[in-house]
């Protein structure tokens, strides 16, 4: 795997492995753990919410460029136990924060459109 990993979780690095082993190519992480002010800046966007479970490195975004892509992610994490998942047009948001309500599914609306 590659991309954003520092100060990730082992939980959730551990849910990366096995996704990588699933897909058999390196799973990107295109957000991992995030600082305060980071996340700050995407809540004021409307992208991200003030309590994420980035800002704990339980919670990552993985590039999926396609729909076929974005399928087998999102099959793959809930075979592998994943019960937080969110699903935008070019990545699938994991999330094993247990504080959290749990077997929840949801979509992001695209960048630039109403209610994004």
């Amino acid at each position: 795997m590659t991309g954003k990993l520092d100060g990730l979780d082992p939980s959730i690095l551990a849910v990366l492995e096995r996704l990588e082993q699933d897909f058999d190519q390196t799973i990107i992480v295109t957000s991992g753990k995030r600082a305060g002010l980071e996340n700050d800046a995407l809540v004021k966007l409307g992208t991200a919410k003030p309590d994420s479970a980035h800002l704990t490195g339980l919670a990552v975004d993985v590039a999926a460029p396609t729909s076929g892509d974005r399928f087998r992610l999102v099959l793959s994490a809930l075979l592998s136990g994943v019960t937080r998942i969110g699903i935008g047009t070019t990545f699938v948001h994991l999330d094993v924060d247990t504080s959290k309500p749990q077997k929840v599914l949801w979509l992001y609306p695209p960048v630039g459109r109403p209610g994004a």
